[in-house]
C-alpha cells in the first residue's frame, strides 16, 4: 500500500517524539518479515534515521531502534549495510556505555547476536571489532540476568563458528570466555543454557590443544557432563556434549587422560548400544577418537577394554554407516593388535576374560549359563580379547562382514578373523543364479586366491565341491560353538 515511505517521514518528527517511537516501532514491524518487507525500509532510507536514534536521550526511542536494528541484521544481505552505516559501532557503544539500563542491555545483546550470525565475510568488519566483541561477550557471560546471559551465550556460539577466522576463538580465550562458559555449565540446569554454551565450547575446542587443557582444568567439569549425559538430557544437548568430548579426545592423552576415569566411557557404551541413531553415531565417534589418540598407552587401553568397549565396537560392526564400521574394524585390530605385546601381559583386562560369561550354542534351550574357560598357553595371547569379541557376537558379524560388498570393510574383516581367530581362508558361498559372479577365495590378508581348478574334469570339479561345502559347514559350526562334524 505504500505506506513505509510516510512511517520514514514521520521518524523526522523531532518536535513529536511520541509519533517517531510509534513509526520506528512500526518500522520494527516491517522489518520482522521477510526479506522483501526488510529491502523496503533500507531502500526508503530509514537506517540513517534508526542509528540516529541510537544517541537518543530517550530509551524508548533507543531501544525501539535497537530492535529495528537487530530485525535487520538477521538478513545476511544487509549486513554490510548496516556496518557501514555505524549500526554495530553504536550497537557496542550502547553495550559498554548504557549497562545501568537492563532494558536497553538485552536488546543490545540480542542485536549483537544477529550481527554475528554470519561471519566475517558477510559483516566485512575490520578486525578492530573482533577484540572489542569478545572482551564484550566475556562481560555480558557474567550478568545476573537470565536473560543477558542466554543471549550472550548464543552470540558466542555465532562469534566461534566456522565462518569467523581462528582469531576469534583466541581473543575469546584470552578473555577468559572458555572457563566462564565451563562455570556457566556446572552452575546452570537450564537447557535453555547448557544448548548455547556447550555449543560453544565444542566450537572452541576445535583449536590447539591447550584449549582442551584449560576446560579441563575447571573443577566439577566433567562430573556436569556426566550428570548430563546420564539424566534426561534433551537430545540437541546431548549432541552437544558428544561433539565436545570427541573433540577434546582429538588430543593426546596427557591432556584427556581425565576423560578415562571420570566415569563418562560406560554411559558413551551404553549411549552406542543401545542409544537412538544419531545419538549412538555421535557416541561412536567419542569412542573411536579415544582408540586412536596419538600417544595413547596400554593402560588407556587396559582402561578402555575393562569398560566393556569392546562390547560397544562389536555394535558399532552391525551399523549401516560405512565410515562407523570401518573405524570399529580400525579399531579392533588395533586392540588385538597390542594386546598381543609382551608389554601388555601385565595389564588385567587385556590378558584376562575377567569373569566373562557367555551361553553355550548347545544350552541355548536349557538357558543354563557357564564359565568362559580360559584357554591354554600354546594359544595365543591376544585370545582374551578375541574371547571378549566372541561374546559380544563380534566374530559372528565379522563372518558376515568378509562377504560385505564394500572391499575394505571386506578386507579388514577378513585379515582379522585369519589372523586373530585362526581362520586362513574363508569359503563364499556359491549361488546358484546362473548370472552371478563365480565364487572367491581369499587369503587371511584379503588377496583373492587362485582358481586352479579351472583345468580339472567335471567329476574331481564335483569333488572339490563337496569339499568345500564339508569345510564351509566346519567353519560355520567352529564359529558357532557346536561340536565338530564327523
Amino acid at each position: 500500500m505504500g505506506l513505509v515511505p510516510y512511517f520514514v517521514e514521520a521518524l523526522k518528527a523531532d518536535d513529536c517524539p511520541i509519533l517517531q517511537l510509534e513509526a520506528a516501532w512500526a518500522l520494527t514491524n516491517v522489518s520482522a518479515g521477510t526479506c522483501d518487507d526488510t529491502k523496503v525500509v533500507i531502500e526508503n532510507g530509514a537506517l540513517p534515521l534508526l542509528v540516529e536514534f541510537t544517541t537518543k536521550q530517550s530509551v524508548d526511542l533507543k531501544e525501539q531502534a535497537l530492535w529495528a536494528i537487530g530485525n535487520i541484521a538477521a538478513e545476511k544481505s544487509f549486513l554490510k549495510a548496516l556496518v557501514e552505516k555505524g549500526a554495530l559501532e553504536h550497537v557496542l557503544c550502547v553495550l559498554e556505555n548504557e549497562r545501568e539500563s537492563l532494558r536497553l542491555t538485552r536488546i543490545s545483546i540480542w542485536a549483537l547476536a544477529n550481527f554475528c550470525r554470519y561471519g566475517t565475510d558477510a559483516i566485512r568488519i575490520s578486525s578492530d571489532y573482533i577484540p572489542r566483541i569478545a572482551s564484550m561477550l566475556a562481560t555480558l557471560l557474567k550478568h545476573v540476568d537470565r536473560q543477558v546471559l542466554n543471549d550472550a551465550a548464543w552470540a558466542v556460539a555465532s562469534f566461534t563458528g566456522s565462518e569467523w577466522a581462528s582469531q576469534t576463538k583466541e581473543f575469546l580465550v584470552q578473555n577468559g570466555v572458555l572457563r566462564i562458559l565451563a562455570k556457566i555449565i556446572i552452575s546452570s540446569d537450564r537447557p535453555t543454557t547448557h544448548y548455547p554454551a556447550l555449543k560453544s565450547c565444542a566450537q572452541i575446542l576445535a583449536g590447539p590443544e591447550s584449549y582442551a587443557a584449560e576446560f579441563l582444568s575447571v573443577d566439577g567439569i566433567l562430573q556436569k557432563l556426566k550428570k548430563l549425559l546420564t539424566s534426561k538430557t534433551n537430545r540437541k544437548t546431548m549432541s552437544n556434549i558428544l561433539w565436545l568430548l570427541q573433540n577434546i579426545v582429538a588430543n593426546k592423552f596427557r591432556t584427556c587422560s581425565q576423560i578415562f576415569s571420570s566415569g563418562i566411557i560406560p554411559r558413551l557404551i551404553e549411549l552406542i548400544v543401545y542409544g537412538p541413531y544419531e545419538i549412538r553415531t555421535e557416541a561412536g565417534s567419542v569412542l573411536n577418537n579415544m582408540f586412536y589418540i596419538s600417544d595413547l598407552p596400554l593402560k588407556g587401553l587396559d582402561i578402555l577394554v575393562g569398560q566393556d568397549a569392546v562390547r560397544a565396537l562389536c555394535a558399532m560392526l552391525t551399523w549401516e554407516n560405512k565410515k562407523a564400521v570401518t573405524d570399529a574394524l580400525n579399531a579392533l585390530d588395533k586392540v588385538l593388535n597390542e594386546s598381543g605385546k609382551n608389554s601388555a601381559q601385565k595389564y588385567y583386562h587385556l590378558s584376562n576374560i575377567d569373569e566373562t560369561y557367555c551361553i553355550d550354542v548347545r544350552l541355548k534351550k536349557e538357558k543354563k549359563r557357564v564359565r568362559v574357560h580360559h584357554q591354554g598357553s600354546n594359544l595365543k595371547r591376544h585370545n582374551a580379547i578375541a574371547q571378549r569379541v566372541i561374546n559380544a557376537g563380534g566374530k559372528h558379524t565379522l563372518l558376515l562382514l568378509a562377504d560385505n560388498e564394500d572391499r575394505t570393510i571386506k578386507q579388514i574383516s577378513i585379515s582379522i578373523l585369519g589372523q586373530y581367530f585362526e581362520m586362513r581362508e574363508f569359503y563364499l558361498p556359491y549361488s546358484s543364479d546362473e548370472d552371478s559372479d563365480p565364487v572367491e577365495m581369499f587369503d587371511e590378508n584379503g588377496d583373492q586366491l587362485d582358481d586352479s581348478s579351472s583345468d580339472l574334469s567335471v567329476g574331481a570339479k564335483d569333488e572339490m565341491a563337496l569339499c568345500d561345502d564339508i569345510t564351509a559347514c566346519k567353519i560355520w559350526e567352529a564359529a558357532n560353538g557346536c561340536g565338530s562334524l564327523e
